[in-house]
């Protein structure tokens, strides 16, 4: 049985290359796992920080607005596109340019999102015995 539980929690905690997958897999892997803590510490590691650290200078950052944001709205504003072009090109950020007003204002007027049901999956193990 130890044996076989090894190799359970070896697979379990691999990386899954999710571009390996068909799509409805990979949005079954992604709903399965999106939210939950499959990492932790305990014991004597309990004090071990999984989190990578800040970088040096992440207090002069500036908040310019979300990711899911500047990329859902590439096309239809141009601070979206400024924003994600410096990304890509690694390029520094003319000053003033945000999304965060933008934002704030769509998101005002929107009822809060509703709760995403998500089903349990039951992983099955037994061909690896």
């Amino acid at each position: 049985m130890e044996k076989q539980t090894s190799h359970v929690a070896r697979y379990a905690s691999c990386p899954c290359k999710l571009s390996d997958l068909p799509i409805d897999d990979r949005l079954d892997v992604y709903y399965a796992m999106h939210g939950r803590r499959i990492c932790g510490t305990w014991g004597i590691c309990r004090p071990v920080k999984l989190r990578p650290q800040k970088p040096d200078d992440s207090d002069s950052w500036q908040n310019i607005g979300s990711w899911s944001f500047i990329v859902n709205t590439l096309d239809d504003y141009v601070e979206s596109s400024m924003i994600f072009s410096a990304w890509k090109n690694n390029k520094t950020m003319p000053e003033k340019v945000t999304v965060n007003p933008i934002e704030l204002e769509i998101n005002y007027d929107l009822p809060p999102p509703e709760p995403v049901k998500i089903s349990q999956h039951v992983l099955d193990f037994t061909d690896f015995l």
